[in-house]
């Protein structure tokens, strides 16, 4: 039985969905895995515990936060590890620090972090550069959403969307998201206050826990990530971030975007999210108004693409039976 540790970013959940689907699949293959992510923050995600499947209490501390004010310490993160000599192979979402270890490693993700925001250090920036041109690591990406920043020292294995397909759906719903961004938090709170949204032609209006507040109108209702709540919605509005993308795509539902401009990760996925017609990215708040209006009314809705089930699906299921494939031909 081969044993291998999954590093986890903790930077939203989006990491911790995609890892989890994937281990699932390693696991039926008689894998065992130590799962390195914060213990009380992963139960807050899902109360399931697996057999075969350890929990380490660990928090790598990456995130916009950290990465912005330059907390060098709590980007060494890679020193705070236990010994990692035992493990058959060591899977990172989506940290590269991993790598100065010098042990058999797979990335899996579609963004890194030191590409994607602005005004990091230079010295960390530099060091995550220096990592990947000296181990030139594989990496499993979803094969609609790599980034134009992938270089020739990532050997990138495709796959479809990591989550299976859900049905097509034709609900009238709008679902408001803001992600982990504490900015964009800040700004949809004021619009709301504002009542800029309570005139759009939506019955209900969803809202990510991190901006409902009960003071708005019956209108607008907490988003609880549910299956029911995700197939009321007809368009998704706010923060294009993977995790996201990947439940909306899964039941039809296409994104108009907003988010904060200095962060190239978001840019470059919508930018993929309209390459297959299931994304719009408008330039400002009013703009983005104007097209959420537009776009609710049935007869501007045939420019997305309704036909989500014929993309690639399944790609945790691929992801993982490309993972089992490496440790057997030992090709690390």
């Amino acid at each position: 039985m081969h044993n291998i540790a999954y590093i986890v970013c903790s930077n939203g959940f989006g990491h911790l969905k995609r890892s989890i689907r994937i281990s699932k699949f390693l696991i039926k293959k008689n894998i065992n895995i130590d799962f390195f992510y914060p213990k009380k923050k992963y139960f807050k995600y899902t109360k399931k515990k697996q057999k075969n499947f350890n929990i380490i209490n660990f928090d790598t501390g990456i995130n916009v936060n950290n990465l912005k004010k330059k907390k060098l310490n709590e980007l060494k993160w890679v020193r705070r590890l236990p010994s990692m000599k035992k493990y058959d192979l060591i899977i990172s979402d989506n940290l590269v620090d991993v790598l100065e270890l010098n042990l058999k490693t797979i990335l899996v993700g579609n963004f890194l972090w030191f590409k994607s925001l602005s005004n990091l250090d230079s010295n960390w920036k530099n060091y995550q550069r220096s990592l990947l041109k000296k181990f030139k690591p594989r990496i499993i990406c979803c094969k609609y959403f790599i980034p134009s920043y992938f270089s020739k020292n990532l050997k990138k294995i495709k796959v479809g969307l990591f989550q299976e397909f859900k049905k097509k759906n034709s609900s009238k719903s709008l679902l408001i998201y803001t992600g982990t961004s504490v900015s964009l938090q800040k700004l949809f709170k004021n619009l709301l206050n504002k009542k800029i949204f309570d005139d759009l032609p939506f019955k209900k209006i969803y809202l990510d826990k991190n901006i409902y507040s009960r003071k708005y109108s019956k209108k607008f209702i907490l988003f609880n990530y549910s299956n029911k709540h995700f197939s009321d919605l007809s368009i998704c509005f706010g923060r294009p971030s993977m995790g996201i993308i990947h439940d909306c795509l899964s039941y039809n539902v296409p994104i108009i975007s907003f988010y904060e401009k200095d962060n190239k990760e978001m840019f470059e996925n919508i930018k993929n999210l309209s390459k297959i017609n299931m994304g719009l990215n408008p330039n400002n708040i009013k703009n983005a108004i104007k097209l959420i209006k537009e776009y609710s009314k049935k007869k501007n809705f045939s420019c997305f693409n309704k036909k989500c089930n014929n993309l690639e699906w399944n790609g945790d299921k691929l992801a993982a039976d490309k993972i089992i494939e490496i440790i057997k031909k030992n090709e690390i």
